[in-house]
């Protein structure tokens, strides 16, 4: 019984012409298929003259029953290994948040755990030289050296003498 959303096609396997209907859409992929059906019955053939086209066609059907039941155990296996991470994953989760629950009912008031993405913010030290970002002429260079930072009371040498040396 044909239905509206059937289309009928032609597909040739080892010689024969078979007159199918299929969903539209899937033209190609039936067309596909029996390409390949028919150039794996080919092989076999020529392996095996011998044999009948139906001990062909039942061989032929056989291995590639065999070869879907393998893809369909591999897909079972990688479902199951799947469903196994999320469990583990879920699990670690679930640990992870209780480490951090400890964590917290542990350590002092205030203190939190560092997280390594984070670079922790220095302190603002006041007493400390400002250094200079003026450029000092090289064209690598980004920030010239710091001066040297003067204590009240010191004194510099210079490689003039000043005038109170000469006094």
């Amino acid at each position: 019984m044909a239905t509206p959303d059937m289309k009928p096609i032609c597909v040739y396997i080892m010689g024969h012409e078979y007159a199918l209907r299929v969903r539209k859409g899937e033209e190609e992929t039936t067309r596909k298929l029996a390409k390949q059906v028919d150039a794996r019955m080919k092989a076999f053939k020529e392996e095996h003259p011998e044999q009948a086209e139906l001990t062909t066609s039942v061989i032929t059907a056989l291995a590639m029953a065999e070869e879907l039941n393998d893809l369909r155990s591999e897909l079972e296996a990688t479902r199951e290994q799947a469903q196994s991470t999320k469990e583990q994953t879920q699990a670690l989760q679930h640990l992870l948040t209780h480490l951090s629950e400890q964590m917290a009912e542990t350590l002092p008031s205030g203190a939190l755990p560092v997280d390594p993405d984070v670079t922790p913010a220095l302190p603002a030290n006041d007493d400390a030289p400002e250094v200079s970002s003026a450029s000092d002429g090289h064209a690598n260079s980004d920030v010239s050296p710091p001066a040297p930072a003067l204590v009240p009371g010191s004194t510099t040498e210079s490689a003039e003498p000043s005038e109170e040396d000469n006094t």
